[in-house]
């Protein structure tokens, strides 16, 4: 009997530090958030193949590929984590702020391992300094699909309806990801 207490107390317990970190996305402005496992990110090579023949910031960003995480270093990375939370906004700018400051939260929160990534290339400057190192690095995080995450499928496999390809007379959703635990 006891276990079975305790057993609940800690899932009441994870459940509320879930809504708490859903949450705090709504309270920055996320249109909505939900934490998910990190099994259901959706990688592939072919996203940042997307990047590399399709994107004016391939190379010259630093937050952008051939410089941010290659997809086998990303598998890595997520092998590290069991949750994170899953944001989305209205701009590619509005995400990557919000990503970079629920980021900070919860590192000053004891979730020391926090890391977001943002959605679309960094546009904090123009030009990116390549050689001198990023002038930003509290805020510019690398985007979801520049690591190789297919954005579409890891939205679709955790419930939010989202389409690449959406009718020019609909609000356009951008998504981020905060890697929590």
């Amino acid at each position: 009997m006891r276990k079975l207490q305790n057993k609940k107390l800690c899932q009441d317990v994870r459940s509320l530090k879930n809504s708490e970190f859903v949450q705090e996305a709504l309270n920055l402005g996320c249109l909505d958030a939900k934490i998910i496992m990190v099994e259901s990110i959706i990688t592939g090579h072919w996203v940042r193949l997307k990047c590399q023949y399709g994107c004016k910031s391939f190379a010259n960003t630093l937050t952008c590929p051939p410089y941010s995480l290659c997809i086998e270093d990303m598998w890595d990375l997520l092998g590290e984590y069991r949750q994170g939370l899953l944001v989305k906004g209205e701009s590619d700018e509005f995400v990557r702020n919000a990503v970079a400051d629920l980021e900070n939260k919860f590192v000053s929160n004891g979730f020391h391992k926090a890391f977001g990534l943002g959605s679309g290339a960094c546009q904090l400057c123009t030009p990116c300094e390549l050689e001198n190192g990023c002038k930003y690095p509290d805020k510019a995080r690398p985007s979801m699909t520049s690591c190789g995450i297919d954005v579409f499928k890891t939205v679709q496999s955790n419930g939010w309806k989202s389409s690449p390809l959406a009718p020019k007379d609909s609000r356009t959703e951008h998504f981020g990801l905060v890697l929590i635990n």
